[in-house]
């Protein structure tokens, strides 16, 4: 989920009055909401089950928001980083390495990816890759990932402007 844009709540999910979604490694990333969740929002009784997945870099809103105590998200192995207006907050408990959770940078390559069919590869160091998690491991990559550039490689947007003055 990338790129989505709401004037409501949930800018990558809205997640339904008593609804039980499942989201086993997704990217919730660079998604908008005008009102609360830029990535994920829980309704009502909603028990949404996130699963190996990043939410990350959102808008707007909270990483994940929840609307009430009957409103309960279940998180395993997820990264929630750096959504503009907070990661583990609210309803939504620190993770404090509980089942896996944790909010570390995903270190992707490229952070100006804002389409379903553009990359969304990470660093090779990245906590979300098999073998890095800064806990453990949970078995399988986190997200939808593959290793796309070497630590310390990832690239950011620049005017032609900015590069020439480099080299002046």
């Amino acid at each position: 989920f990338t790129g989505n844009t709401t004037a409501g709540n949930g800018g990558g999910v809205h997640s339904s009055d008593n609804s039980t979604p499942t989201f086993w490694n997704c990217n919730i990333f660079n998604c908008v909401a005008e009102g609360f969740g830029g990535g994920i929002y829980s309704e009502t009784n909603a028990s949404p089950t996130i699963q190996s997945s990043i939410i990350a870099f959102n808008f707007d809103g909270e990483g994940v928001y929840a609307a009430d105590d009957q409103s309960l998200p279940t998180f395993i192995c997820t990264d929630i980083y750096g959504n503009e207006g907070g990661d583990w907050v609210g309803r939504i408990a620190d993770p404090d390495s509980s089942y896996g959770n944790f909010s570390n940078d995903p270190l992707f390559c490229d952070t100006t990816v804002v389409l379903p069919d553009e990359s969304m590869d990470v660093e090779d160091c990245s906590p979300c890759l098999y073998g890095n998690h800064p806990y453990g491991d949970c078995g399988s990559e986190i997200g939808y990932v593959s290793t796309g550039c070497a630590c310390g490689e990832a690239t950011e947007p620049a005017t032609w402007g900015t590069i020439k003055s480099l080299y002046r």
